[in-house]
């Protein structure tokens, strides 16, 4: 499995016209998995997507697969209302993610494959992500890497960089 992630228009409507729920679509801040999967195994993936604050919702991560690509089309059902919001922690910065971020972890289906191939992994996203922390492996290669996506894998390394053995190795921009 090769790292990526990928705008994806969300386009749903609820059945009921009364209902005291409405859609809101989720957008993916960090997404991660397993570099190997088994053949036809559903298998773990982390999701980090800020949730509507002040808000009653249910989350759905809406995975699906197909013979090229898991995609994560997430989204909240959210009840209709006045806003009522808990009070802000008086020191945020001890969160190690974002405050009104959903940190989740959810079942991708199985993919169907009689011999090794990769598949692409998909998600809605915007072209702002929260740094996570990881350290990258390559710290000569950090050209043109300010607001892009990029395409890799965690893992960890054989010799600290920076002090950190758990490191992303950077594959390509997107």
């Amino acid at each position: 499995m090769r790292s990526c992630l990928y705008y994806i228009p969300i386009v749903a409507a609820l059945a009921a016209c009364d209902s005291d729920l409405e859609l809101q679509t989720g957008v993916v801040q960090w997404m991660e998995w397993p570099a190997e999967v088994t053949a036809a195994t559903p298998f773990p993936v982390r999701l980090v997507i800020p949730f509507p604050a002040c808000q009653q919702w249910t989350f759905r991560p809406g995975p699906s697969a197909d013979q090229s690509a898991v995609t994560f089309a997430p989204y909240f059902l959210v009840k209709k209302g006045p806003l009522i919001c808990p009070p802000v922690p008086a020191d945020v910065s001890i969160y190690p993610l974002p405050y009104l971020s959903l940190d989740t972890v959810d079942i991708a289906p199985g993919l169907a494959a009689a011999f090794a191939r990769t598949y692409e992994m998909r998600a809605s996203a915007t072209v702002y992500a929260p740094p996570v922390g990881y350290v990258l492996e390559d710290q000569a290669d950090t050209t043109g890497l300010m607001n892009a996506f990029v395409r890799g894998y965690i893992h960890d390394a054989a010799a600290p960089v920076c002090g950190e053995t758990r490191v992303f190795h950077l594959l390509s921009r997107n």
